[in-house]
């Protein structure tokens, strides 16, 4: 049952109730600050969690790329000692192309390359080319009578022998008291003496 009588507010209920009234909103603007603040603390969670992980993702993006660094690297090294190793395989290659396989004595492909490089030479200054062809008596019997492993060291001497004469010949201008080139070779048989037989 409501009573109809009234109730007469006096100035201390009127203070006590602004009161109250103040006291409740700032228990709500605290609450919100509250929650407010607790927002702004988990977005900070998550900023972290995705900055630690991404800050992982590229650690491990940055580990990779290393390997990867350093396979290439090894590869790299491999390439270039595979490549050193096929030069100095290609140069071997070139100079046995231009030897004899028994005598070790530059062959005709080697005389072929050498006359062409001297003909271009002798054309660009204007010179003039000679060739000196050497028989040597004999040799056929020498090689029947003694084989061919005698008969190889003997051409092996023989190139010895040109050679040192070569480097020892002395060039002088063409007139007509003298001829353009002098040489002054030892004896051929001391130069055969390491060779079985050569001197019978």
């Amino acid at each position: 049952m409501i009573s109809s009588r009234s109730y007469a507010f006096v100035e201390s209920d009127r203070n006590a109730l602004q009161l109250m009234a103040g006291v409740i909103a700032a228990a709500m603007n605290h609450t919100a600050m509250l929650e407010t603040k607790q927002s702004l603390f988990d977005e900070r969670e998550k900023a972290l969690q995705i900055v630690q992980d991404s800050e992982a993702k590229l650690q491990r993006m940055n580990n990779r790329l290393e390997a990867q660094i350093q396979i290439v690297c090894q590869q790299t090294e491999t390439l270039e000692l595979q490549k050193s190793e096929l030069e100095k395989a290609n140069i071997k290659r070139e100079v046995l192309a231009t030897l004899d396989g028994l005598t070790g004595i530059k062959n005709h492909r080697a005389f072929q390359e050498e006359a062409s490089r001297a003909f271009s030479l002798a054309q660009r200054s204007s010179g003039s080319l000679s060739i000196l062809m050497i028989d040597v008596d004999g040799f056929k019997r020498f090689n029947d009578a003694f084989g061919h492993r005698p008969a190889t060291s003997c051409c092996a001497a023989l190139e010895v022998y040109f050679k040192e004469a070569q480097e020892r010949a002395t060039l002088w201008p063409v007139t007509a008291e003298r001829s353009s080139a002098s040489c002054c070779p030892k004896p051929m048989k001391p130069a055969l003496k390491s060779t079985p037989n050569a001197s019978d």
